[in-house]
């Protein structure tokens, strides 16, 4: 069987950098079809004549920038991997790129570091973008788009100079989510010290990410509410497991020293891990339910049980339609890759890492078929890593965070 050549668009201002890497991987025989362009409109160019698999920009360019090509190719070619290819960036101080790009390489990039980082980032987008994925999903009549609130704050957050009166204001247009807002806050899953009954002190308690996640959660959660009786998936767990979930996630984030916005990606990703099954709940109640049925006689099998009766896993599920929403690609890798790490092909800390952690930690607890829709701890993952030895030390997050909500 043929296999489809992948073909790159490589865009940088200087010809003699283009002329390096077409050097360098002519070299290496990889089987690539290899395009050049010396400026973001001259790369536009050539995507809209030919389909692009992969992206490799440098961020400094003169008129269009390389984070505003990424962010133009998210929106309209969801399906390109982005790759930035830039000499030493301060990512601190550029939000589009964590947003956006898939991978971050810094020049001078060897052959075999450019390779793994392109296999890495194609083979995340060809599984949410998988024929079988999008068939499976065929079922469902409507796919809701994002919310006005949601894009509004999406803007403002990229903008650097935003404060937080200003995003206060944004929650303030919308009653109904400034009121869900607060409620969320005050409730058990922040544990905060005093009651908050200003969204100013809202937003600056919790912080522009976390706010995000809230308004995506609560969105998410308002789309796909499902009928109490459609099938044996409590609506109710799923949204308080989502939280404790997310906020465990990002604690061993923060304990495992991740650095820039690494927590705030754990905690969007925990948020969201379990969209698929309130989509399945929402749009494909009968399917759920057999699965849930033939669950019942043995726990060990969801995924390979949802893959043959729904034709996706709920972890696919949701990353298919976060791509849709085009969230940022790590958001989406927690969410595809929280059953099985070692798919992602990455030997590094990162939020997938977070994620599956927290998920498998917090099914202990449970029982059931909440305990066979997660997963246990990948253990041979995790000593890959070299963290085995701190597996205790998230079993203590996951305690002291369950015994404050509780206490709240």
């Amino acid at each position: 069987m043929h296999t489809p050549t992948i073909r790159l668009l490589f865009v940088d201002n200087e010809d003699n950098v283009l002329d390096g890497i077409r050097r360098l991987l002519r070299r290496q025989a990889y089987p690539w079809e290899l395009l050049f362009a010396t400026s973001a409109e001259a790369a536009i160019v050539l995507m809209e004549a030919q389909p692009i698999d992969v992206l490799v920009t440098d961020m400094r360019m003169p008129a269009m920038q390389g984070d505003e090509l990424l962010r133009y190719t998210a929106k309209h070619y969801p399906s390109t991997a982005r790759l930035v290819l830039s000499a030493a960036i301060n990512l601190s101080d550029n939000a589009n790129i964590l947003q956006y790009a898939h991978q971050c390489l810094t020049k001078p990039c060897e052959a075999d570091a450019l390779r793994k980082a392109i296999d890495a980032s194609l083979q995340t987008l060809q599984l949410i973008h998988a024929p079988r994925i999008r068939a499976a999903l065929g079922d469902i009549t409507r796919i809701p788009s994002m919310p006005r609130v949601y894009q509004e704050l999406e803007t403002a957050i990229q903008n650097q100079a935003t404060s937080h009166k200003e995003i206060a204001n944004i929650f303030a247009s919308d009653m109904a989510l400034s009121a869900k807002l607060l409620q969320l806050v005050n409730s058990s899953f922040f544990g905060l010290s005093r009651r908050i009954s200003k969204l100013d002190d809202a937003v600056i308690l919790l912080g522009f990410e976390r706010l995000r996640g809230l308004v995506l959660c609560n969105y998410v959660f308002e789309a796909f509410h499902s009928p109490p009786d459609c099938c044996n998936v409590s609506i109710d767990y799923l949204w308080k497991n989502a939280f404790t979930t997310a906020k465990l996630a990002r604690a061993i984030s923060v304990a495992e020293h991740e650095q820039l916005d690494g927590p705030d990606q754990a905690y969007l990703s925990g948020l969201m891990h379990n969209l698929g099954l309130l989509l399945f709940a929402t749009k494909m109640p009968k399917k759920l339910q057999l699965v849930i049925n033939k669950l019942a006689d043995d726990t060990t099998q969801a995924l390979t049980l949802e893959q043959q009766i729904l034709g996706a896993t709920h972890a696919e599920a949701g990353a298919y339609l976060l791509s849709l929403w085009t969230l940022p690609p790590r958001i989406i890798e927690g969410v595809l890759f929280q059953h099985q790490p070692m798919l992602l092909n990455n030997n590094l800390f990162c939020s997938v890492t977070a994620v599956h952690i927290a998920v498998a930690l917090m099914a202990e607890d449970e029982t059931g078929i909440e305990k066979a829709f997660a997963h246990e701890l990948d253990e041979a993952y995790i000593q890959q890593l070299g963290l085995t030895g701190r597996i205790p030390a998230w079993q203590a997050l996951k305690t002291k965070i369950k015994a404050e909500i509780v206490a709240n």
